[in-house]
């Protein structure tokens, strides 16, 4: 049953030569909490120890499936008697919601780890509006391609919470969602985000761009536009950090500071502005900023 079990077995075996030789000893609190380990323990093996002896258990398992909307309201929650192995239960339900589609099926949000295995059944197609990845996107489009309908792209949502390789960072995947939102670590951030399409981009950790990067960043979007509605908000960690930031680009473009110093407006191509504001954030660790860059018509 694999080195776990024997592994699960050993340790109980410890425990329960432990126990007989306190078994004598005045201290209740420490022989209750080895009692509780065994316990415990035998709990752990019990599953094993049915597989191995051929039996059935002495109670009537049930399967649940919990349908979730949010992160505390339950919707529905489905309950049958478990009479089949997990992977035939899980075949079965996989067929019962997803076989026999005329058409894709409409996904709100897809969110798979990078460890999961997904059985379907075969010409399956969902429409996918959002997806949380936790992983490389290469890997798993080459893997999931086939059962995402085409006109989910570009997606309309796009997070990605992993250390990620810098050439995955241009996958058309990413570079085309409409709204992406990274939460990764590394690189040399200049030539990412300017490879970008997506109209709105968050950055929500200080990723330690230096101020001449968004100083450049600011001017390569002066020079050669981007649409209107184009917004892009990068944290930052040090005060002192975005003041360079804002000092140097007042400079550069000349721009006048407006709002208590927390807006300026830069020229860009012929019948568009810049709007380089800046937000304060509350979080656990203490007060961070957020750079908003926002292309808005003249």
């Amino acid at each position: 049953m694999g080195d776990w079990y024997q592994q699960i077995k050993n340790e109980l075996s410890e425990l329960k030569l432990e126990y007989q030789r306190i078994k004598d000893h005045p201290d209740e609190f420490q022989k209750q909490r080895l009692a509780e380990k065994i316990s415990t323990t035998l709990y752990c093996l019990e599953p094993y120890s049915y597989i191995q002896d051929d039996s059935a258990p002495d109670f009537v398992p049930y399967l649940q499936l919990v349908i979730q909307h949010g992160a505390h309201h339950v919707k529905r929650t489905e309950r049958t008697e478990y009479r089949v192995k997990l992977h035939e239960m899980a075949k079965y339900l996989t067929s019962k919601f997803f076989g026999n589609r005329r058409h894709s099926i409409i996904v709100k949000r897809l969110y798979i780890k990078e460890d999961i295995i997904i059985r379907l059944p075969r010409d399956v197609q969902f429409f996918i509006q959002e997806w949380r990845l936790d992983g490389v996107m290469t890997q798993a489009y080459n893997e999931m391609h086939q059962i995402i309908d085409r006109r989910s792209f570009p997606l309309k949502h796009l997070r990605i919470r992993s250390r990620v390789p810098f050439h995955d960072l241009s996958h058309p995947v990413i570079r085309d969602a409409r709204h992406l939102e990274l939460v990764v670590f590394g690189f040399n951030w200049l030539p990412v985000i300017l490879n970008l399409q997506c109209k709105t981009f968050h950055l929500p950790i200080d990723v330690r761009m230096p101020p001449r990067d968004f100083v450049s960043l600011i001017e390569h979007w002066a020079k050669f536009g981007k649409p209107i509605g184009t917004c892009y908000s990068l944290a930052i960690d040090s005060t002192s950090k975005l003041m360079k930031i804002l000092i140097k680009t007042s400079r550069k473009f000349k721009a006048k500071k407006k709002f208590g110093g927390r807006c300026m407006r830069i020229a860009s191509i012929p019948g568009r502005v810049i709007r380089v504001i800046v937000e304060r954030r509350f979080v656990e660790e203490g007060a961070k900023w957020m750079l908003k860059l926002e292309v808005v018509g003249v």
